[in-house]
């Protein structure tokens, strides 16, 4: 994740002090379903997935956008808001000893337009994978805690089915809600997280008339 100015700025008050900073993740797939991974130049902690910083002023959907310009040299289109994670496993110490915990937006992409190549020299290669090649691969820390905590790999990979409750991990229900409007033909979306722990179960499900339903797929 390259720096930006906004950190630049905070690094020359507080030094390698941990600094908390939001940020986004991006992972395109493609149409046979596999996943785009990136290695980053001048490390050898394995592979990783596209992402960096919120700029000042930016949008976490226009930064995921931005970040995948820049490091692939290709457009996305944001196909769905998958999660939002923070806590230690997404602590990071630099080698020159700076130390960022990130609380990032991921993001599930295609690509639209142009061929992904390494564009900004941030990054040394990149490659799709299958579902079932991502346990043998080599993954950075950061890498393999987001694809297990986003069901895409490990032990939360199976939780992603009607019995995923059995393995703790409990789904997120995005539902866009629209806005009352006065006289403009547009709406609002407001994205609610329903978290379903220590709730007992709904007699029947809820009517979803007059929204956009969307759920957690594996």
């Amino acid at each position: 994740m390259g720096i930006t100015a906004h950190i630049a700025r905070l690094r020359a008050v507080v030094g390698h002090e941990l600094l908390l900073a939001p940020s986004v993740s991006v992972l395109p797939v493609d149409q046979a379903g596999r996943l785009l991974l990136v290695r980053h130049a001048g490390h050898d902690d394995g592979w990783g997935v596209l992402g960096g910083a919120v700029d000042v002023g930016e949008s976490p959907a226009a930064a995921a956008a931005r970040e995948a310009r820049e490091e692939i040299s290709a457009d996305v289109q944001l196909l769905r808001l998958v999660d939002v994670l923070g806590g230690p496993d997404r602590e990071i110490s630099y080698p020159n000893g700076d130390r960022t915990a990130y609380v990032t937006a991921v993001y599930e992409a295609r690509i639209i337009n142009g061929s992904p190549a390494p564009g900004d020299g941030e990054l040394s290669e990149l490659a799709w994978f299958t579902h079932a090649e991502l346990p043998g691969l080599q993954l950075s820390r950061f890498s393999r805690a987001l694809l297990q905590a986003t069901g895409r790999l490990g032990p939360f990979r199976d939780c992603l089915r009607p019995s995923r409750h059995k393995c703790g991990h409990f789904p997120r229900t995005l539902i866009m809600v629209p806005a009352t409007t006065s006289g403009q033909n547009s709406r609002t979306n407001a994205v609610k997280t329903h978290e379903q722990n220590h709730r007992p179960p709904s007699p029947s499900p809820p009517s979803t008339t007059g929204y956009d339903h969307f759920s957690d797929t594996a």
